[in-house]
């Protein structure tokens, strides 16, 4: 179900044409699928969902040539095509065969080679409101008033209420909240087994690292709210691991085993 995104679903109702090349440009869970399955359907196209290897581009291109009906080949993780496989869609971009057209879904922009950034209609989806998010919140069947606004503080997306609801909101604070509390306590840098309740890619039952650091950033700045040296150091740590992780290709665990070794040279501050 796709909730919001007024201006950017006005946008895409406008369009005269559907552009041979659109870069879909919205954090994870925000309806980025949704929305191009709709738009190909409301414009008529047929949909071919296409992977991120070099070869599945290959394919792409092969697929391309000579097509009877209007087709949208859907890249779903654009963030993670190669520089090859980048270099090899730009053939299609800039020639793009009739009844060709390329969507691809991305949620960070740096990820994208300039040369298909200057081909490509970008479509950046809306923020969502806090409002829409508690709405959507109640219709998961949240009603506690203090973990609903807890909740749509910390997501940016319905996809993150979704997650969150699923592996228990309440839960993951109260483990956020453990951490924040020891981890300049204990004496070893994994003491209590950090990473253990957290995932790096798609496992349903844990908290998407991402997620975690910003409820971890989130509680910081209550518990530590007096001490300004080390809640400053919390923030700047934590929201460079943010970042690298939404770098194409990076190690996830790697990048949290960094951002723990950081916290932790920050005991006895």
């Amino acid at each position: 179900m796709l909730i919001g995104l007024e201006t950017c679903q006005r946008y895409l109702r406008d369009l005269k044409q559907v552009p041979p090349t659109m870069i879909f440009l919205a954090p994870k869970g925000a309806g980025k699928s949704i929305l191009i399955e709709g738009f190909a359907k409301a414009r008529g196209l047929r949909v071919e969902l296409i992977g991120n290897k070099i070869d599945d581009i290959r394919e792409l291109i092969e697929n391309s040539i000579a097509l009877a009906k209007p087709t949208l080949f859907h890249i779903k993780e654009g963030d993670e095509l190669t520089t090859g496989a980048m270099n090899a869609l730009l053939k299609v971009a800039e020639e793009p065969p009739k009844n060709c057209h390329i969507a691809i879904e991305i949620r960070n922009y740096d990820n994208v080679i300039p040369t298909i950034k200057s081909r490509a209609t970008t479509i950046t989806l809306d923020n969502y409101k806090y409002t829409e998010l508690i709405d959507f919140a109640k219709m998961q069947g949240i009603t506690n008033s203090d973990t609903l606004q807890e909740l749509c503080c910390v997501a940016e997306t319905p996809g993150q209420v979704l997650h969150l609801n699923q592996i228990g909101f309440d839960d993951c604070m109260e483990y956020a909240n453990k951490v924040v509390t020891n981890i300049l306590k204990v004496s070893t840098g994994n003491a209590f087994n950090i990473p253990n309740k957290i995932t790096f890619q798609e496992e349903e039952d844990k908290i998407d690292v991402e997620i975690f650091l910003k409820i971890f950033l989130r509680l910081s700045k209550r518990h530590l709210k007096d001490n300004v040296e080390v809640i400053s150091k919390f923030i700047l740590y934590t929201t460079q691991a943010l970042n690298s992780l939404q770098q194409k290709g990076v190690i996830k665990p790697l990048i949290f085993d960094i951002w723990i070794l950081n916290i932790r040279k920050l005991r006895g501050l």
